[in-house]
This record gives structure tokens, C-alpha cells and sequence, in this order.
């Protein structure tokens, strides 16, 4: 129990000094109680999973009302609790909630029809009032191209009332020399009043629906992945005092080293939070003590799969405790005996043989050797041949990883000064390495102050190989 209120209470530390929460709840917006809302009524309906209390069940209900009042979105942790509760069975919740999302919501659809004659409980999407104008075709002709926050907060956000600068736009903006002269026509249009009138409105929704048309791919699947990349990967500075185009190093480089820290900040806390054995060992002792009893050994799903294939029990150095076995803390706060979690080998160990059973299932022959395999990282040393100490492997997508292959292995103070990771890939060999956060994206610069954005990376990529 102390152990997992320290861990809480170490998240919440960084959760309130990390810069953009500070930042951010000081701005009078509804995002912040509504997230509060949100995570109140989780806390209370894991409570009241584990009491039954009506009281809790009420604190749930009337937080989740109030989430749903304060936004539409504050609807989808409505719709999971509700299936979470009925998939569990626990009727008593899912009524409550119900009840209460309907006592609330109640009197603000009575307001609105009463004050506007219109059935409307939830506050709209677009936040306009009943009957005004909302220019719909100019919005649907923006997320045929938009994928990134600065593109939000100097376009969409501008229009009315502001000029749009056609010079932001990114290059996938338009499909054709022909519909790139339509696009600034109709934006040199919007400029003239600074108004989007209803005729300009449904230009730009044809414009819109033709996009949609030759795009369907980029419309449905890449451009949504995009912004949804944007919102993890790009650190969204909107309320500090600093660009926000900060990845743009050749006009404010100090403002790119420092969004650049913020960024690797967060990667730190996501991984420190998602990846993290102990915290979610600690999470399943506490919350779910019938578990760790009917379940007494614990491991990741590249080690299970090698447990069905085989029905041996290991793990590698890299994937399993990054060192060359299980510190004694991990048991102590974990509360796990040492042969709950599996024994770390290096990774050509072969564990076992494919068993009978499973090889009538997947189509191999039975017999065929298992190897316990490494993390992705320490694959893709192996791959291009740089696990001997002095070889260095660089793998550059969307973040950039260097892993150094060194006899030494590397201090925990070391790595903290510089922000990197350490494991061993067997008793001789340790690789060192750091990250960056924005591999891809430099590389997308590059091509953009080339001014070579319609050409291929492949071909950018040759051409330097000639160099």
C-alpha cells in the first residue's frame, strides 16, 4: 500500500510541475474541469467496484454528468463506463449513472428549448448559438489538408476576423498548379472582408468534397493519424511566450532547444508511465489482489508467446530488467517472489522447441528451435552487425535512436546526465544510447528548406548518399 501511494503521489508531482499541465489549467477553458471531472468519476467507479457503496455510485454518476455538461467529448467517458459496467455486470452502476446524467442534463435541454424553441441538451460541437452562422464548408475544407496544431492556431482559428497568410499552407493544401490558383482565390476572397459569407462557404465546401473524392485514404486514415501523432510527439505551445512554429531552428533556435527538452520531457514521463514494470505490478497488488495468487508468474507478451510456443519461462536482458537479473526492489514493492518473473538469458538462448500441439495449430513442424529474441532496439544492432564494443547502430523514424555497443556498462548517473538507457545484450556486451524526439521531423525540414518538398525522400536520400 505505501508503495503504490508513492508512486501516486510522485505522478501527481510531475503531473503538476510539468509545463504545459501548469500552464495550461491557469487558462480559463473548460478542458480543465472537464478533465477533472472525468478522472473523479474513474476514481469513484473503481471505488465503487470494490464497495458497491451507493454513495459512490452517486459521485460517479453526478461527476460524469458534469463532464458531459461541460463538453460534448465528456460524453465518450460516459459511453465506457456504462459498456465497462455492463460488461462486469454491475447494474447498480450503470443506473445510476444514467439517472444522473439525465437529473442533470435535464434542465439545460428544458433551458434551451424554452429560451430557443430547439431540442438541443448538449452544447454544440462548433459552440455557436442557435441559427447563427457557422462556416461549416470552410471547416470540412481544412481537414482535407490539416495535420498539425500550428496550422489550427494561424489558419483555423483566424478566420473570422483575421487575414489567413495562403504562405502557411502546407504543400499536400493542394492536389494541382490549377487547384492551388482556386485555393488562393478563394482566400484572397475571405481577405477582403475578413468574413466568410454563405457563398464563399460553399465554394470552399465543392473544394472541400473534390478533396475528399481523389483523397478518400489521406482523408479517413492519414490525415486523422497525424494529428493524432501531433498531439503525442509535438509539444503544443500555444500558451508559452514562443513560436509556434519552434521546429523552425534557422529562425529561433532557442525556442527549438527549448521545445525540443519539453518534448523529450514528456517521452520520459509516457515511457516512465507506460513501459514501467513496478508501476503496473504495483497497480495489479493493490487494485486487483486476487490476481497475483491465480497468476503467480509474470511476464511481457513477447515472453509468453515463446511460453506457448514452448512452455519454457525466460526473458532477455533488454525486454526483461535491462541489467543481468531482477533487482530485489522490484520484488519487495511489486510483492512478487523471485520465481514470479522469468529468468533473464541473452538473446540467441535457445529456450525450447516448437511443442506438437502448438504446431499442428500454426502450420510448423513440430521440433523447430524457439530463441528468446531482444527488444527492437537490440534487433536492429544485431541486424547491421554493430554488437561488437566500438559499433554503433542509428535508427532514425520517427524518433532517432543511437545505440553504442561497449564492453563497460554504463552508471545510472551517467545516463541521467544525458538523459539516455543502458542494457545488456549478453555477459560481454552493454549498449549505450539516447534519443531524440523528432527524427522524421528534422528530416521533413530538411526537405522543406531544400524547398524540395513534392520530391521523394528515397531520392533525397540518394542523392546525399552520393555525396
Amino acid at each position: 500500500m505505501l508503495g503504490v501511494e508513492r508512486v501516486a503521489l510522485w505522478a501527481f508531482g510531475l503531473y503538476c510541475v510539468f509545463p504545459y499541465t501548469a500552464n495550461y489549467v491557469s487558462q480559463p477553458l473548460a478542458e480543465t474541469p472537464t478533465l477533472f471531472a472525468m478522472c473523479l468519476a474513474l476514481w469513484l467507479a473503481m471505488r465503487g467496484m470494490r464497495t458497491g457503496a451507493w454513495r459512490e455510485w452517486v459521485g460517479c454518476g453526478l461527476a460524469t454528468a458534469w463532464a458531459v455538461v461541460l463538453r460534448p467529448d465528456g460524453g465518450l467517458v460516459l459511453i465506457t463506463l456504462l459498456l465497462y459496467l455492463g460488461w462486469r455486470r454491475a447494474w447498480k452502476g450503470v443506473l445510476v449513472l444514467v439517472a444522473c446524467t439525465v437529473l442533470v442534463i435535464a434542465p439545460w435541454t428544458v433551458r434551451n428549448s424554452r429560451a430557443f424553441g430547439i431540442w438541443q441538451p448538449l452544447v454544440p460541437g462548433n459552440a455557436t448559438d442557435p441559427g447563427e452562422f457557422f462556416p461549416q464548408g470552410f471547416t470540412d475544407w481544412t481537414k482535407t489538408w490539416l495535420g498539425e496544431f500550428c496550422s489550427v492556431y494561424e489558419i483555423a482559428w483566424n478566420v473570422p476576423g483575421e487575414e489567413v497568410d495562403a504562405g502557411l499552407l502546407p504543400a499536400r493544401a493542394f492536389d494541382s498548379e490549377g487547384q492551388r490558383e482556386r485555393t488562393l482565390e478563394l482566400i484572397g476572397r475571405y481577405n477582403e472582408t475578413q468574413q466568410v459569407s454563405p457563398e464563399l462557404d460553399r465554394d470552399f465546401a465543392e473544394l472541400a468534397r473534390e478533396r475528399r473524392r481523389a483523397h478518400p485514404v489521406m482523408y479517413y486514415v492519414e490525415l486523422p493519424l497525424l494529428r493524432e501523432a501531433d498531439m503525442w510527439l509535438r509539444p503544443r505551445t500555444d500558451t508559452f511566450p514562443i513560436e509556434v512554429r519552434w521546429w523552425e531552428y534557422w529562425r529561433v533556435p532557442q525556442e527549438t532547444a527549448f521545445a525540443a527538452g519539453y518534448a523529450g520531457l514528456g517521452v520520459v514521463v509516457l515511457g516512465l508511465s507506460v513501459l514501467s514494470l513496478l508501476p503496473r505490478m504495483m497497480w495489479v497488488r493493490e487494485y486487483r489482489p486476487d490476481i497475483p495468487p491465480a497468476a503467480p508468474r509474470v511476464c511481457g507478451a513477447k515472453d509468453y508467446l515463446g511460453i506457448w510456443l514452448t512452455g519454457a519461462y525466460a526473458t532477455d536482458l533488454s525486454n526483461g530488467p535491462g541489467q543481468h537479473e531482477w533487482p530485489p526492489l522490484l520484488h519487495e514493492m511489486a510483492g512478487l517472489a523471485p520465481a514470479a518473473l522469468p529468468p533473464p538469458v541473452s538473446p540467441a538462448t535457445v529456450i525450447g522447441s516448437v511443442r506438437l500441439e502448438v504446431a499442428e495449430r500454426i502450420g510448423l513442424a513440430a521440433g523447430v528451435p524457439v530463441v528468446v529474441g531482444a527488444s527492437d532496439g537490440a534487433c536492429a544492432n544485431l541486424g547491421v552487425g554493430a554488437h561488437r564494443p566500438g559499433a554503433a547502430c542509428l535508427s532514425l523514424s520517427t524518433t532517432g535512436v543511437v545505440r553504442l555497443a561497449d564492453e563497460r556498462a554504463p552508471s545510472p548517473s551517467a545516463l541521467a546526465g544525458i538523459g539516455g538507457f543502458g542494457f545488456p545484450l549478453d555477459s560481454d556486451v552493454w549498449f549505450w544510447g539516447g534519443l531524440i524526439t523528432a527524427a522524421g521531423a528534422s528530416l521533413a525540414w530538411l526537405r522543406s528548406l531544400l524547398g524540395a518538398e513534392r520530391r521523394p525522400y528515397a531520392e533525397l536520400s540518394a542523392l546525399a548518399g552520393a555525396v
